[in-house]
């Protein structure tokens, strides 16, 4: 998980700023024990938040993360709302894992094609929610894509830029897509990305299609997706 800042520089011997980014990468504890399991790395993420808060205003801060650590970026999104903290400016999510109770096609139909092996998936999600009796799985906390209507309403009304990515190989493209509709249910500016690899001499080494976290090597997508987290920054 990644938390993104902007700021104002001056340049040496000028009279002019320029816009940089920094980058805050959280390391956040995994929830490989008892005494890691949630709410441990939800506590980590909150802590690097407000200790950024106490220097940048929220509307300069970005949610970055892809699959495990996107699910933490959506639980810290929701968390805030709890305990009356600003709302970034925009939330910026690679190959989100939504679904701690899946049970979706891609699953079954893109196994083929994604390195991520579903019993892997069920051992970290049993894990993860040591502390939590089993229904909490299907909630929007640890589910978001099952969210019920007006969930992600504080998304809309915070005027946050909501950015997701996908593979169409991957093993969590069927619950990317509902979190995206789920979103545009409640008014959220969403946006999502397709991986598409293609293109060019990529698509000769590899799979026909993006899977897990692959934004990274489709220069097209992740272009598109820098230049959306742009534009909801600058809106705020």
């Amino acid at each position: 998980m990644n938390l993104a800042k902007e700021t104002d520089v001056p340049v040496f011997g000028e009279s002019r700023l320029v816009r940089i980014t920094e980058i805050t990468a959280v390391n956040y504890r995994k929830c490989l024990s008892v005494s890691t399991a949630f709410p441990a790395p939800l506590l980590d993420a909150l802590s690097a938040y407000t200790y950024l808060l106490k220097t940048y205003d929220a509307s300069k801060i970005t949610f970055i993360g892809d699959s495990a650590g996107a699910h933490l970026c959506l639980f810290l999104s929701r968390y805030l709302t709890t305990i009356d903290l600003p709302q970034p400016s925009a939330v910026g999510l690679i190959s989100p894992w939504t679904d701690f109770a899946p049970a979706y096609p891609s699953y079954r139909n893109n196994g083929w094609y994604d390195f991520l092996q579903p019993q892997r998936l069920v051992k970290a999600i049993d894990s993860a929610m040591r502390w939590y009796a089993p229904f909490m799985r299907k909630s929007v906390w640890f589910s978001p894509a099952k969210a019920s209507k007006g969930d992600w309403s504080y998304l809309a009304e915070a005027n946050v830029g909501m950015h997701l990515t996908l593979g169409t190989r991957e093993l969590f493209e069927d619950e990317i897509r509902l979190l995206r509709d789920v979103m545009e249910r409640d008014g959220v500016d969403v946006r999502l990305y397709e991986v598409c690899l293609t293109r060019g001499n990529i698509a000769k080494a590899k799979h026909p299609d993006g899977v897990h976290t692959e934004m990274n090597i489709d220069a097209t997508a992740r272009a598109a997706f820098i230049q959306g987290l742009k534009v909801s920054i600058a809106k705020n």
